[in-house]
């Protein structure tokens, strides 16, 4: 595994914040991941440390300071590179123990790779400086503005411990000003940066769990020594793709290089899954009550709310906790029947599944009567 580097463009912040859990008990269940975290020297002179609310990271892909929302330098063009997506991952088999150990052996993996986020990125904060910095005036910058997202699987479900590092394209220099963050520097420093990670999260692991390695391949990595290669091979469902789709573009004569795997790991991407929130309430006030406190928290979100006007929705839909109308949009609800075929809408559509997250009256509570029903019903 060697990190990848993208650069993001206006607007894509809502991929990384849409995913995440409502609650730690929609994060158990799998339906969400965990909040972002703030990463670099930059977050920690700014001040945020620790979880990321979706309202700071947006601020900060939008180049202001993540608490008062104040510019960081000038604002962003309607063409500019807000941010770069860093993703760091451990090898094949970290992410097997992390997905199939005991949630203590989960933890402790988390941990790792977590240290191994921090050491990564404390080595590219000495290495990365202002855009305007040249060969003649070289001028490292005070840090990296950063949120990472944590992801727990692949597309095809399988376990893939991931982070996603969004760095800030706004760098603070030793004059104080904020600027555009050298990005050639990103990428000139991605492989040492990756290397710093996967020694941090392997030495981790033999610390806490007495992880022994298998000797390193071309690019450095290590799988845990004693891992079933036929474990592994079967959670490689992305791998398998790729591969397959490789060797069918290397068959009609095009040459293996890195830019043609890099297209078939894009061609052979599936969508991320649908999501449908679901009401099981017949009463309509009663519905789109327990429906306004699950999108109430979107509401002043500009990534959310700009989506929504795309569709068709005004800004009076938008005011207090939702119009009837977004609620009946976002919200399935009615009896099992009537849910029912708000989810068998998405597949008509073209989905092959659907994400279904249940709410009720009781917030923290855990809908197992309700999943069953639309279990009987769905599946």
């Amino acid at each position: 595994m060697v990190a990848d580097i993208a650069k993001l463009s206006v607007g894509r912040e809502e991929y990384y914040t849409r995913e995440l859990a409502t609650d730690h008990e929609q994060y158990l269940s799998g339906h969400g991941e965990s909040p972002g975290r703030w990463y670099g020297a930059g977050a920690t002179s700014l001040g945020p440390q620790g979880e990321a609310s979706p309202a700071g990271f947006q601020r900060m892909f939008e180049g202001r300071h993540p608490d008062n929302g104040e510019l960081l330098g000038r604002p962003h063009g309607s063409n500019a590179v807000p941010a770069f997506d860093v993703v760091l991952r451990p090898t094949k088999s970290v992410s097997v123990l992390y997905g199939l150990g005991d949630p203590v052996t989960g933890r402790v993996v988390l941990d790792a790779h977590h240290a191994g986020i921090a050491e990564a990125t404390a080595y590219l904060d000495e290495h990365l400086g202002p855009a305007a910095a040249t060969a003649a005036t070289s001028m490292s910058g005070r840090g990296l503005l950063a949120v990472g997202f944590d992801d727990r699987t692949s597309r095809e479900g399988d376990p893939l411990l991931h982070t996603h590092l969004v760095v800030a394209n706004r760098v603070q220099g030793p004059d104080g000003r904020w600027t555009a963050l050298d990005g050639r520097d990103l990428y000139r420093h991605r492989l040492a940066a990756d290397a710093v990670y996967r020694a941090s999260y392997q030495r981790e692991l033999s610390r806490s769990l007495g992880a022994e390695w298998t000797p390193a391949d071309a690019h450095g990595n290590r799988e845990l020594q004693g891992m079933p290669e036929e474990l592994v091979r079967l959670f490689s469902k992305r791998t398998d793709q790729i591969d397959l789709e490789v060797e069918r573009l290397e068959a009609e004569g095009r040459e293996r290089t890195p830019r043609l795997v890099k297209w078939a790991v894009h061609a052979t991407r599936k969508p991320k899954e649908p999501e449908q929130a679901v009401v099981l309430e017949t009463d309509p006030d009663q519905a789109r009550t327990i429906g306004r406190r699950h999108i109430s928290r979107y509401l002043d979100l500009p990534n959310y709310a700009n989506n929504w006007r795309r569709l068709g929705f005004t800004d009076d839909d938008l005011v207090g906790q939702g119009s009837d109308r977004l609620v009946d949009a976002l919200v399935a609800w009615g009896d099992v029947e009537a849910v029912s075929e708000r989810v068998k809408d998405h597949l008509d559509a073209g989905a092959d599944h659907v994400c279904v997250q249940v709410f009720d009256a009781e917030p923290h509570g855990m809908p197992l009567g309700q999943w069953r029903k639309l279990a009987v019903a769905l599946l």
